[in-house]
């Protein structure tokens, strides 16, 4: 339902596909940018959950359902091909392929990211829970970053694939024996994922440096062919 209507549209409807859907191998850079915002976020990414919850309490309902579907699934391997890497898959082609390159041809870069990045929470919406509006938006906004910068999928699809991936897997690793004289180390509450302080201010420190620093590199709008030889141009902003 998501990944085919934007590749079939991006086939049928644009001269190049492949520069729309952002099919183009990155700087090493990139992905290593994209690895090192997933680590650096992940903390705070946690921090906020409590507090959304707080705000917009989920039904006992939605627990109950949500918790038995965990607990079918018959691995983690499973688990996080289901629950990491095919969202991952369908969701960047959607959005930071066919919806972000169609957004940016009649809208400044930062609004583009900033609309593509509303439409993905919105998604979250309609297939989850609406707690995941907050942090869906705020992730939207980096992997359109992400995007734009690398004129690539694949760092936001790393990226994606990641989070998700640590998100299903905190649990599991909670469980585990040999990760358990690790886990003082680093959560003040492993069952909810809650690092201690210490690792949160380290966490928003790196965040900001990285995010800082992908802000200001150079990029050439999707619907720009880059000339061989040619400096990547200023964005926009």
């Amino acid at each position: 339902v998501i990944l085919i209507p934007p590749v079939l549209m991006a086939i049928l409807l644009t001269s190049r596909p492949a520069r729309t859907l952002r099919l183009a191998w990155p700087e090493p850079r990139y992905i290593l940018l994209a690895i090192g915002l997933v680590v650096a976020l992940n903390p705070l990414v946690n921090e906020l959950r409590p507090l959304v919850e707080w705000l917009f309490p989920i039904s006992s309902v939605v627990k109950f359902s949500l918790s038995k579907v965990m607990t079918q699934v018959p691995n983690l391997a499973v688990m996080i091909g289901v629950f990491a890497l095919v969202p991952a898959v369908c969701e960047e082609f959607a959005f930071r392929g066919f919806i972000l390159s169609g957004l940016e041809h009649g809208h400044r870069t930062r609004s583009a990211i900033l609309l593509s990045a509303l439409m993905f929470g919105f998604l979250h919406v309609l297939l989850s829970l609406f707690q995941q509006l907050f942090n869906a938006t705020l992730l939207g906004i980096v992997l359109g970053l992400l995007a734009v910068r690398s004129r690539s999928i694949l760092p936001g699809l790393v990226f994606h694939f990641l989070n998700n991936a640590i998100a299903v897997s905190q649990g599991y690793l909670a469980k585990a024996p040999w990760f358990g004289s690790v886990l003082p180390w680093i959560y003040r509450n492993p069952d909810e994922g809650l690092y201690h302080v210490a690792w949160t201010v380290a966490s928003a420190i790196l965040s900001a440096f990285l995010l800082f620093y992908l802000w200001r590199l150079k990029f050439v709008r999707s619907d720009q062919p880059r000339p061989n030889g040619a400096q990547p141009v200023e964005p926009a902003f």
